[in-house]
């Protein structure tokens, strides 16, 4: 056994950097969550316009005006509707519209559309429509005409941000795996000696990361796992040809197993314990080379 016995203390960093990745995730995965989930309230509130528009009645009279967007110019030139301004790669609305029911009464909402190559022509067949039993409840004619575009955009964008919502919440699952494993494993792990296949440095358009990936096998295992660390913290070698590695496995972690750095790394040791551990591990590298 390398490592003293258990439980083992856990370095003081690892639960301040852990506890604020996973905050910082969450955060990120919370506001690209909360986005999905106003896109696809945007998806029903389309599907609404639509019913509205086709059972509805015109309304007394109304008054619609705002302004018109691209994503060309990443929505910052805006050009003011009415007219509307045909063309453009993804043309957002955001208009105000006013209108009058039968009962004289005067609504005005805010209404924002738009969608991949949805322009719709500015002419004299404007209309609004209402629910006469709901008279808040309208559709505009422009706003119907680009629906199937709008459906369109927003179902990229619901299928998009989704995916960026699951991939941060992954991401924060790992971080917060890690942390328990480390802790577990502090707490009642086993030693447990890896076999490195190998070790290569990774690069990125001929740079390199930084990192180092290793792949390597666990005791009574046939499949490789890997793990990229830092190139500047190699994990403890075993061996003085780099052909093991040190790792450690609470049995409450399952098959999960955490890897020990030359410094030690994650797990903290007095002056004292730091040298009984070099001193096995010089050792066992003795051992590992005569035989």
């Amino acid at each position: 056994m390398i490592l003293p016995q258990r439980p083992l203390q856990l370095h003081r960093t690892l639960p301040q950097k852990r506890i604020l990745g996973f905050l910082i995730i969450v955060v990120f995965s919370a506001a690209f969550l909360a986005i999905t989930v106003w896109t696809g309230a945007k998806i029903l509130r389309v599907r609404q316009d639509k019913a509205v528009f086709a059972n509805g009645v015109p309304a007394k009279s109304f008054n619609v005006w705002g302004y018109q967007a691209d994503i060309t110019s990443l929505y910052v030139n805006r050009m003011t509707v009415p007219p509307l301004h045909s063309g453009g790669l993804w043309p957002d609305f955001v208009l105000t519209v006013e209108y009058t029911d039968a009962q004289g009464v005067v609504h005005q909402s805010e209404r924002e559309f738009g969608g991949p190559f949805g322009s719709v022509d500015d002419g004299p067949d404007l209309l609004v429509r209402y629910n006469p039993q709901h008279p808040d409840d309208y559709a505009l004619s422009w706003a119907v005409a680009v629906a199937g575009n709008e459906i369109a955009g927003d179902v990229f964008e619901f299928l998009f941000l989704g995916s960026l919502a699951f991939i941060f919440a992954a991401v924060g699952w790992g971080i917060s795996q890690e942390f328990y494993d480390a802790r577990r494993a502090a707490e009642d792990g086993v030693e447990v000696d890896l076999q490195i296949v190998s070790a290569k440095e990774q690069f990125t358009n001929g740079q390199s990361t930084g990192m180092v990936l290793y792949r390597y096998l666990v005791p009574g295992e046939h499949k490789e796992r890997q793990q990229s660390l830092d190139k500047e913290k190699p994990p403890l070698m075993l061996d003085e040809s780099s052909k093991f590695m040190l790792g450690i496995r609470s049995p409450r972690n399952g098959s999960r197993v955490v890897l020990v750095s030359h410094d030690l790394f994650p797990f903290a040791f007095t002056a004292e314990e730091e040298k009984a551990i070099r001193e096995r591990v010089a050792f066992c590298q003795v051992a590992l080379h005569s035989t």
